[in-house]
Parts: C-alpha cells; sequence; structure tokens
C-alpha cells in the first residue's frame, strides 16, 4: 500500500533506459523513493506515516539515509534522517 501510493503521487525519474518514470524501488525491506522537489517529502512523510499506524511498525531514522543528488539548496529533514551530500 505505502508503494502503491507513493507511485501515485511522486513524478519518479527515468531509470536507465526506461520511457516509465520511477518513483520507488522495493527490495525484500528496502524501499528507495526518489524525491525531485522538497515538496515530495510531504508526499513521503504521509506515505510513512499511515504505513507505521497500519503496520505498527516504525521508521527507523538511524538506519535511513537521504542522498541529495541535483541541486537541492537545503536538506529536507522532515523525516529526521541523516542527510548525505
Amino acid at each position: 500500500m505505502i508503494l502503491f501510493a507513493l507511485e501515485v503521487n511522486l513524478p519518479g525519474f527515468h531509470i536507465e533506459r526506461s520511457k516509465q518514470l520511477v518513483p520507488v524501488l522495493a527490495y525484500a525491506d528496502n524501499v528507495t523513493v526518489f524525491a525531485s522537489h522538497p515538496a515530495a517529502y510531504h508526499t513521503i512523510h504521509k506515505a510513512v506515516r499511515y504505513f507505521e499506524l497500519a503496520a505498527g511498525a516504525r521508521l527507523n531514522p538511524k538506519k535511513s539515509k537521504e542522498l541529495a543528488v541535483g541541486a537541492w539548496k537545503e536538506p529536507a529533514t522532515i523525516l529526521l534522517i541523516e542527510f548525505q551530500y
């Protein structure tokens, strides 16, 4: 459900030669979300909160990373995850 919410609400990026825009990748319990602008963090935060409430689980900020790619003016820290440049 969280993956669907992210796929529907985020614009995504082209991966290699794919014509499809990919906003989120998932494998087992690992999820990678691509955010192209700071406003996307509100969508991500909302999806994470819904997942936490539904699953009774919590995102562990200490096991999570944010990586800035492109021209970000400031880190989006809404999820309290360590930001790397």
